[in-house]
């Protein structure tokens, strides 16, 4: 995609799309309209680029919370096991259940 030199013509636009699941040149020629279409391409490009990086960014953030959420849960069961462990209470088949007095 882009400006593209074959010969002594000079430069001339061109851009891909895809039409039918195929991918389709179109030939936009050298003009100025051609100078504008690029432009406008080239800032369509640039934003959807930022809006990716805004989106991996998101992404960075949101796994960052998660992992401090996981270690929390985990110091949060690590306390209450040793809290019902110091209370007489033990696991049965995933169940906490208070021992039973001999």
């Amino acid at each position: 995609m882009g400006w593209e030199y074959r010969g002594a013509a000079g430069p001339y636009y061109t851009r891909s799309l895809r039409r039918d699941g195929r991918v389709v040149r179109e030939y936009l020629g050298c003009s100025d309209g051609a100078r504008i279409l690029a432009a406008l391409d080239d800032a369509d490009r640039e934003e959807r680029a930022e809006a990716r990086a805004r989106q991996l960014e998101e992404r960075g953030e949101a796994l960052a919370v998660e992992a401090a959420l996981a270690e929390l849960n985990g110091a949060t069961e690590l306390l209450m096991r040793e809290a019902l462990k110091g209370a007489g209470y033990h696991r049965h088949r995933g169940q906490w259940r208070r021992k039973r007095k001999a």
